[in-house]
């Protein structure tokens, strides 16, 4: 589970080299959880490395690369032939990915492949394991009271005082970055003396709704508990607080 939009992310999307495709891969992993990618599948892509230069990836270990950027940790493959593979990003440990599914999920990389109908047992569990990310853990020992997350899909983006929401904002670019109806700096988050609250621009013109209700321009709203926030009718986020 990816928590925050690392620089390394943000350049590797603005890089001309990236692909529409992966782009728009990364634009909606927050709210949709399986892709189909067709096509080109047995191209080469390049993948950003040292100097300015790039290095041709196959698409898989391409994915796995780019995906990793977003804070994903870890990677499997399969296939009808080889069965299950762990996909290693390049400097990591492969001994220890390996064993990462083998003591979790009680893979075995060495034995004949699974039937199809093993294979969907083994499928599930994966599909749905968590890292185990904890809002209440997020930052060990930190004051756990009125902390602001913004939550997308199964992303959680921890809000930090003069945050701006929008195509050019501060918090999960690459997700409203392509949706056309937010704009640039739709909305600001603001805490002070102990409370949150969101402002919708005066320049925004689309309507902006929180918990079904218009929000007003340039007028601060306080927040506490969880709120549904609609920047436009292709666009729901949630807005909760620890603690307050």
């Amino acid at each position: 589970m990816s928590t925050t939009d690392s620089p390394h992310a943000s350049g590797f999307l603005s890089d001309p080299a990236t692909p529409r495709w992966m782009r728009d891969l990364f634009r909606f992993l927050p709210v949709k959880s399986q892709f189909i990618l067709s096509n080109n599948v047995r191209d080469r892509y390049p993948f950003p490395g040292e100097g300015g230069k790039y290095v041709p990836l196959p698409l898989i270990q391409y994915l796995a690369e780019a995906l990793k950027l977003r804070g994903y940790q870890r990677f499997i493959c399969f296939n009808a032939i080889d069965g299950f593979r762990p996909v290693v990003p390049r400097g990591e440990n492969e001994s220890e990915n390996y064993d990462f599914f083998r003591q979790r999920f009680k893979l075995e990389f060495d034995g004949p492949r699974p039937s199809l109908e093993k294979s969907l047992e083994i499928i599930e569990p994966m599909a749905g394991y968590n890292c185990g990310f904890d809002l209440s853990a997020a930052r060990p020992g930190a004051n756990q009271a009125n902390r602001l997350f913004l939550v997308i899909g199964r992303e959680n983006f921890e809000c930090k005082d003069g945050d701006t929401l929008g195509r050019e904002g501060t918090l999960a670019r690459s997700f409203f970055s392509g949706i056309g109806t937010v704009s640039r700096r739709h909305a600001s988050l603001t805490h002070r003396n102990g409370c949150w609250f969101v402002t919708v621009s005066p320049t925004v013109q689309n309507m902006t709704q929180l918990d079904g209700r218009e929000l007003p321009r340039g007028v601060e709203q306080p927040l506490s508990g969880e709120h549904i926030l609609k920047l436009s009718t292709q666009c729901e986020v949630r807005l909760r607080i620890l603690g307050g």
